[in-house]
């Protein structure tokens, strides 16, 4: 009986812990995974323009015909190639989701303003700050 109380114990502790609650995540994180998903996405072009380029050089060097091919040359060449357009096109990837972040981030924000001058008709006056909300329309 004590088994079965703990084991039960137990079960609702470790449910209790994955009903936590999660927060929407707001403007400054997504805009810190744009910019460091920019920042991988032009490591990843980097490294895929350093690989296609030795290997579009190396697979251009072999020579024409089966017999006097150097296979060492054009497998290695094929495969700097295909690890090239891998990259580049994990990079394209990254440039994607970092301008959707981009485009989260702007898509509603908040700012505060300094001194707004105020025309009520009758006369002029001066609020010492302004809040405004600009909300992005498709």
């Amino acid at each position: 009986m004590k088994a079965l109380f703990i084991i039960i114990a137990m079960t609702d502790l470790s449910y209790s812990c994955l009903a936590q609650n999660i927060q929407q995540p707001d403007a400054d994180y997504y805009l810190k995974k744009s910019k460091d998903q920019k920042t991988a996405a032009y490591v990843t072009l980097g490294c895929g323009a350093a690989t296609l380029v030795p290997g579009l050089i190396m697979v251009s060097q072999t020579g024409p015909g089966w017999e006097t091919v150097n296979w060492t040359k054009a497998l290695g060449g094929s495969g700097l190639i295909i690890l090239g357009t891998g990259c580049l096109v994990a990079s394209l990837v990254l440039f994607i989701q970092s301008d959707k972040n981009q485009r989260k981030v702007n898509s509603v924000t908040l700012q505060l303003n300094k001194a707004v001058p105020v025309n009520t008709g009758l006369q002029k006056i001066t609020l010492p700050y302004s809040i405004g909300l600009s909300v992005a329309l498709r």
